[in-house]
């Protein structure tokens, strides 16, 4: 049976059945992890040594790997213990039977999926890279922070695809549904905050649509200390009128979308 690992928010483990596997050290989750970002490629020994324990001597760093593998291949039990795979002097983690949240959104990325599917991206991205895990290591919490910044500028291009897909289609609902997904990504992406803002007038939700706009203009200040964009201020003035003008397609006035370059 196959073996479900979410990375992204927090790290979940589930067997083919849907039962939670936990692994009993941190270390043994973070040499998981590792392995399983990798996607495949071997990591040396020194590297995973340095990684984990870069305080330790290089002999009692590589013992303390050996037994970390031990309660691995332990913890995943007798039918996926053979994921860790040793070959030679580095470590890997085979991807047969294996579905990984992370290697989906790669997926969408690397092979350039038709812009509909890349709303995916919201199934699978529930929050930043190892969002609640803390390691003792510097070097391991450098990974992971180099990490999450990259997934998230990656899901970030996706969800955006998605979202300039629904509003050429005329799709309010998936447009609301992605747009709240950017927010919760990143609370100070403009764009997403002027989609929703533009969603609410389309409705005649003058309300929500005030409720929103003052939500970004507090976001973008507590994040980036910056006011709103001249896009956005022009939404304010249109929620300034009393009633307002006619409801304009959803993010007509809206800051340009992120490109690809991203």
């Amino acid at each position: 049976m196959g073996i479900f690992i979410r990375l992204f928010g927090s790290l979940r483990i589930l067997d083919g059945a849907g039962v939670t596997i936990r692994l009993p050290t941190r270390k043994s989750e973070a040499l998981l992890a590792y392995l399983v970002a990798s996607q495949g490629e071997l990591a040396s020994r020194e590297v995973l040594s340095d990684l984990l324990w870069p305080f330790s001597g290089p002999d009692q760093a590589r013992a303390s790997l050996r037994q970390e593998v031990s309660v691995l291949r332990k913890a995943l039990g007798p039918g996926h213990a053979a994921n860790v795979v040793s070959q030679g002097d580095g470590l890997a983690f085979d991807q047969t039977d294996a579905m990984v949240d992370l290697w989906q959104v790669r997926n969408l990325e690397a092979n350039s999926i038709a812009i509909p599917a890349s709303s995916e991206a919201l199934t699978h991205y529930e929050g930043p890279f190892l969002g609640t895990f803390r390691s003792g290591s510097q070097p391991y919490s450098d990974w992971v922070w180099a990490m999450r910044q990259s997934l998230e500028a990656t899901a970030l291009k996706l969800c955006t695809a998605a979202l300039q897909q629904a509003i050429a289609g005329g799709d309010e609902n998936s447009a609301e549904q992605t747009a709240n997904h950017l927010c919760r990504i990143d609370p100070s992406y403009e764009p997403a905050h002027c989609a929703l803002i533009e969603t609410h007038l389309g409705r005649g939700e003058i309300h929500l649509a005030k409720r929103q706009l003052r939500q970004c203009e507090a976001d973008l200040k507590r994040l980036l200390d910056a006011e709103p964009s001249a896009s956005t201020q022009a939404l304010t003035r249109r929620l300034e009128e009393d009633p307002p003008n006619s409801a304009t397609p959803a993010t007509a006035q809206a800051p340009p979308l992120i490109s690809d370059a991203t």
